[in-house]
């Protein structure tokens, strides 16, 4: 097989994984709803592995996918808001850092799409998405376990806000191109 169709193999999985992150955010909200806490946190965790995984793939390949530079961004922000949301509906997370982060992703996708290079994302959002998910998975994490005698509960609440200042850091990077 030849290079060019390893690397089409490779961007047709890593789509496949972005859409398959969208599908999981029907039963990640059945089974909040239905309160299945640990099967809950394992799909977050799969659901982030995909990202990653996808990333990867993507960027293995080197065939860049007007599709999967429009999806990809699309099934984080799903992901991301359906997670905030809950966390808000359970008092986990203020009212206002949910918010904060969902309206600045709104911004962000709709300055990025309004752009005509599409504007891929900058190191600092990608650290900033890292962080983010780090402390989601934290916070949704029903174990109650403790790191360096901290709850992992606030250690989740440190990446969050951490990930938070650097989504308002990278969304002034944008703004100011």
């Amino acid at each position: 097989m030849n290079n060019t169709k390893k690397n089409l193999i490779l961007r047709n999985f890593a789509n496949l994984l972005t859409i398959s992150r969208i599908i999981l955010c029907l039963p990640l909200i059945l089974f909040l709803y239905k309160g299945y806490l640990i099967t809950s946190w394992i799909l977050i965790i799969i659901i982030s592995l995909t990202d990653i995984i996808d990333g990867y793939l993507a960027r293995k390949s080197k065939i860049k996918s007007s599709f999967g530079a429009a999806i990809d961004p699309l099934a984080d922000k799903l992901v991301l808001i359906t997670l905030i949301m809950w966390l808000i509906k359970e008092s986990t997370l203020p009212f206002w850092a949910g918010i904060a982060l969902i309206y600045r992703e709104f911004t962000i996708t709709a300055f990025r799409g309004n752009n005509d290079s599409g504007l891929p994302a900058n190191k600092i959002a990608k650290i900033k998405t890292s962080l983010l998910f780090i402390g989601i998975i934290l916070l949704y994490c029903p174990l109650r376990i403790k790191i360096f005698n901290i709850e992992i509960i606030y250690i989740g609440y440190i990446f969050y806000y951490l990930g938070l200042v650097l989504a308002y850091i990278s969304a002034y990077k944008y703004f100011k191109i």
